[in-house]
């Protein structure tokens, strides 16, 4: 692997696009069982070559399937965007017939900060709810960004301990 130029890095925007959460009825809180609780978090990145600018887009699900139920219920519904500048972008990367190449690397870094970011984001949001006392789990930006590149084929994080 190449090792990658020097470049600096700036959160510019960040954006809840949307948010929604529903407090389960009394039943479902009393027979609330965190291992039926999956967390997905999804992933998308848009880039502005000229303005060197990366954006991370966050959908994060919290859906809930009890054992008797046939349909999983959503529980918290997080949709954000996180624009990133990115010193020398346009000497980092490597451009291609589909886009750019980012390195794994600064791909690494930005997804981790948005992820951390829609966990705060979601905690704040929350606050005084039920599903508050779920966090985001911590997720491995290196895991994620190689599913994105194929190399593992779950997308699903769950809270399963």
């Amino acid at each position: 692997m190449e090792p990658t130029k020097d470049f600096t890095l700036k959160i510019n925007k960040v954006k809840i696009e949307e948010i929604n959460f529903r407090e389960p009825n009394d039943s479902l809180i009393n027979s609330f069982d965190e291992n039926q609780l999956t967390i997905h978090i999804n992933t998308s990145y848009t880039y502005k070559l000229e303005e060197e600018e990366v954006t991370v887009s966050l959908i994060v699900i919290y859906d809930y399937k009890n054992k008797n139920e046939k349909k999983a219920q959503e529980l918290l519904n997080y949709k954000g965007s996180f624009e990133f500048k990115i010193g020398n972008l346009n000497e980092i990367v490597k451009k291609n017939d589909i886009g750019i190449d980012v390195p794994d690397g600064i791909l690494e870094i930005i997804t981790g900060v948005a992820i951390s970011s829609a966990r705060g984001i979601i905690i704040a949001k929350t606050a005084g709810s039920f599903i508050n006392q779920f966090y985001l789990p911590l997720v491995s930006p290196q895991s994620i960004i190689a599913q994105l590149k194929g190399k593992i084929a779950n997308k699903v994080v769950s809270n399963k301990k």
